[in-house]
């Protein structure tokens, strides 16, 4: 209501253009989010969140400039950068990807949702000082998120054959603060 109460204000829109996203309904999401960028060009949330919406279409091209605006707009824009690192992902380009990633904690420190993905791809590719130094970040950054601290665990306990003494403490105290 207050989208069509304030057509003019790019606010509204956005805010309706992202409760849609949530919903995952993305064609719906396009028209407000496309009026608050026409109100505001430089609206940096609003470019990521029509950038979400599109790629979510299939839309990946249109979805990327859109991304590219927002970073544009904000360069310490981690999420923005990370969406386009999913959008590479989504179509095969790893390498391209992980490069995305790995800017989106360097554009912001504090952005968990890369930390993330960089421990699971260092991880899966047993750089287990590299992986652990993201989910270490996490850990820092949410003392009480209880996946980084599972995901420390499970490092660690992938670790114990080669030292033993030094890897199952840490990976039994990781475990135990899941527990709690």
């Amino acid at each position: 209501k207050m989208a069509e109460l304030l057509p003019h204000r790019p606010e509204p829109a956005f805010q309706q253009g992202r409760l849609l996203n949530k919903q995952r309904k993305w064609e719906l999401a396009e028209k407000p989010l496309r009026r608050a960028l026409r109100a505001r060009p430089d609206f940096a949330r609003a470019a990521n969140s029509l950038g979400i919406a599109l790629s979510q279409q299939g839309k990946f091209e249109e979805s990327i400039s859109w991304f590219q605006q927002a970073i544009q707009v904000q360069p310490s824009f981690g999420e923005a950068v990370f969406n386009w690192g999913l959008v590479l992902a989504g179509q095969g380009q790893d390498e391209a990807a992980k490069t995305k990633y790995q800017a989106a904690v360097e554009a912001d420190p504090n952005y968990v949702p890369a930390h993330a993905r960089l421990g699971q791809i260092h991880a899966a590719a047993e750089q287990w000082d590299l992986a652990r130094e993201h989910y270490l970040a996490i850990s820092e950054l949410q003392p009480t998120n209880a996946d980084a601290a599972l995901n420390l665990g499970v490092l660690y306990a992938k670790q114990i054959d080669d030292q033993p003494t030094r890897y199952l403490p840490l990976a039994i105290e990781q475990f135990e603060k899941v527990l709690r």
